[in-house]
């Protein structure tokens, strides 16, 4: 029977048993024993449902978590090899001389764009 259910135990459930258990103290002063042990029966049952929901709740609590885990540890592996291919390039790399690809890298000094603004072909 706590298979078939499905969610969580709620707040309502919880003062139905409550209520119960207060039903069954006030029957023990005026009932039989036998009427009070299905009573009681039936809040254990009704508590084995709450626990079950519990139970179900907690393991795809669980499970989620441990997916969601899996995936992150997964990807820091795969950055942690992209920033070790990342490195491999830079330490592996063609050296780079002074003229070469240096120049192209760092912006003109000002004194070379001065020369540049003054250049014959550029003047309007």
């Amino acid at each position: 029977m706590a298979s078939s259910r499905i969610g969580n135990a709620s707040p309502s459930e919880f003062r139905l048993v409550l209520t119960k258990l207060t039903e069954v103290q006030k029957k023990l002063d005026t009932t039989d024993q036998s009427s009070v042990i299905a009573q009681l029966r039936q809040v254990n049952d009704s508590l084995q449902i709450v626990e079950g929901n519990q139970t179900d709740i907690s393991d795809a609590i669980l499970n989620k978590l441990q997916s969601i885990e899996t995936r992150i540890e997964t990807g820091f592996k795969a950055l942690e090899e992209k920033i070790a291919a990342l490195e491999r390039k830079v330490v592996d790399g063609p050296a780079i001389s002074e003229g070469s690809a240096f120049g192209m890298l760092t912006p003109p000094s000002s004194s070379k764009k001065r020369k540049i603004a003054r250049h014959p072909d550029l003047s309007v």
